[in-house]
C-alpha cells in the first residue's frame, strides 16, 4: 500500500549500480559506445578538456590534493562576454566580509 503523503522506503529493495540515488556510473571515453572526434566545434581543445578533468579529480573530497579553489580567477573568467553589454566576466572574492565591487 501506497501512502502518497509520504516517501516510501525499502530498506532490502533492488540495488542500483553506482549512485545510490540515481544509479549513474561514471563511463570513462574508452567505454563509450560512439566516440566521434572533431564532430563539432569544440570551446577547449581535448588536452584542456582532459587536464580539467585531472583538476576535477584532484579537488574531489577525500582525494590528496590542495583542495577546490578559494581565491584567484575562475576557469571561464575573461573568455565568457555579457550578451547584453558585451563585457568579460570578472570575479571578485571578498572572503569572510562583504566588500563593494565595481566593475
Amino acid at each position: 500500500m501506497e501512502n502518497f503523503n509520504r516517501p516510501t522506503k525499502f530498506p532490502d529493495g533492488p540495488k542500483k549500480a553506482g549512485h545510490p540515488d540515481t544509479g549513474r556510473v561514471a563511463v570513462t571515453p574508452d567505454k563509450y559506445h560512439a566516440l566521434i572526434r572533431g564532430h563539432c566545434p569544440a570551446y577547449i581543445s581535448e588536452e584542456q578538456y582532459e587536464r580539467n578533468q585531472q583538476r576535477i579529480r584532484e579537488n574531489q573530497f577525500g582525494g590528496k590534493s590542495k583542495g577546490a579553489p578559494r581565491d584567484g580567477e575562475s576557469l571561464l573568467a575573461g573568455i565568457v562576454y555579457c550578451g547584453k553589454c558585451g563585457r568579460r566576466m570578472a570575479v571578485a572574492y571578498s572572503g569572510d566580509r562583504p566588500v563593494m565591487r565595481y566593475f
